[in-house]
């Protein structure tokens, strides 16, 4: 099926005035989570090289994460194709410079293949030209352990050996490992002993800005680490090892220049969402740029 998602968010019946209530992010996110429940499962995303007889990426139903920052909430979602992460996304919503909560959703594709065209709002079309960065072996770490405990402890320990940071107002921040991974998965019959998607996060709050994919590979005779960096902010980001500098995206601003979508990752603001009424639709003309 080709058909574009129609997207439900809340938003501000025109002309109607409403006390914009104080801000608390627990009461935010408890509001909105199910609004982003029901975008996220929305979305239908396929490979360019899918036929209609293969299914689309399979939603993983609760979020893999939820997170607040002042003013701010939001929650991650994981879809998979054969049981391998193949998209994860924000769905999220956030305190602008007027005093409005907007909404926002951002994506990013981690699968190596494109996918067919995306609608994002009534605004974007996502199409992206490439997948996600490919992964680079890690040829410095001990081969993976035999037991599913065990190579979770390798996985932990070999996440707190990288160093992500983001570039900020006040310069570049060292971004804290969150333990426990986003979503772990496995398929041996594609070469997957073991995965687990790890999350690097601002201090102000919890909100994920970099995400570190790390792997198992080979069969029970041969195997080895891997790991792929994933952007997860709109922001400058970039990781290291052992103080050497691996990889770095400058900011991403491309739904301020284009509506068609074409790189791996993606955000887009979808307008505001001034005063909390539990179900409406956003207006057709919504034309907010990404936060």
């Amino acid at each position: 099926m080709d058909s574009l998602p129609v997207l439900v968010v809340v938003s501000l019946a025109l002309g109607q005035a409403i006390d914009r209530p104080a801000l608390n992010e627990a009461d935010l996110a408890a509001k909105l989570e199910p609004i982003y429940q029901q975008q996220a499962a929305a979305y239908e995303f396929r490979l360019t090289t899918d036929d209609k007889a293969i299914a689309p990426f399979q939603m993983v139903e609760q979020p893999a994460m939820r997170w607040t920052a002042t003013g701010n909430s939001g929650a991650v979602y994981i879809w998979t194709q054969n049981n391998l992460p193949a998209m994860v996304g924000c769905l999220g919503a956030f305190v602008a410079n007027s005093g409005d909560v907007e909404a926002f959703h951002e994506f990013h594709l981690l699968k190596e293949e494109s996918i067919r065209p995306v609608a994002i709002g009534s605004r974007y079309r996502w199409q992206p030209k490439t997948g996600c960065v490919p992964a680079t072996p890690v040829t410095d770490a001990k081969a993976p352990a035999e037991t599913d405990k065990l190579r979770l402890v390798q996985m932990r320990q070999l996440a707190r050996t990288f160093e992500a940071g983001m570039i900020t107002d006040n310069g570049s921040t060292v971004l804290r490992l969150s333990p426990t991974p986003l979503f772990r998965y496995s398929n041996p019959a594609a070469g997957i002993i073991d995965g687990a998607i790890f999350s690097y996060l601002w201090d102000l709050g919890t909100d994920p800005e970099v995400l570190l994919v790390i792997e198992a590979t080979g069969n029970s005779e041969t195997s080895s680490w891997q790991y792929r960096p994933i952007r997860f902010t709109w922001r400058e980001v970039y990781l290291a090892r052992e103080g050497k500098e691996l990889w770095r995206v400058p900011m991403h601003n491309e739904s301020r220049r284009s509506v068609l979508l074409q790189d791996s990752y993606v955000t887009c603001g979808l307008g505001s969402l001034a005063g909390l009424i539990s179900e409406a639709t956003l207006p057709d003309d919504s034309t907010l740029p990404s936060p």
